[in-house]
């Protein structure tokens, strides 16, 4: 279970009791919105796995990771449904800018 002591996934959260993942996220919190748009960003520019990111912008993985699970459950990106191998030989989730609905 995730939890914040504001709403997830607008603020960091974190998993189990708090500890050494609470204390990241309290610490990232300030940075948050900022690297979620720079994700976006990034993906407006084409898709892109977290690892692609990292690459276009020089922040770690550790501060981008996240935010790709922030903007899922913001309904914002979406899986592509594509792979790319990653430098550790590992398939990466390509995603994608979730397109808008068409209005009724």
């Amino acid at each position: 279970m995730v939890m914040s002591d504001n709403e997830y996934p607008l603020f960091p959260g974190w998993k189990g009791g708090g500890g050494t993942s609470r204390q990241a996220a309290d610490v990232i919190a300030p940075k948050a919105k900022t690297l979620r748009e720079r994700v976006l960003a990034a993906l407006e520019r084409g898709d892109c796995t977290p690892e692609e990111v990292v690459a276009q912008t020089g922040v770690d993985i550790y501060s981008i990771r996240p935010r790709f699970s922030e903007l899922k459950n913001m309904g914002i990106i979406r899986d592509s449904g594509k792979r790319r191998t990653s430098r550790g030989g590992l398939r990466s989730i390509v995603w994608t800018v979730r397109a808008e609905e068409p209005a009724p």
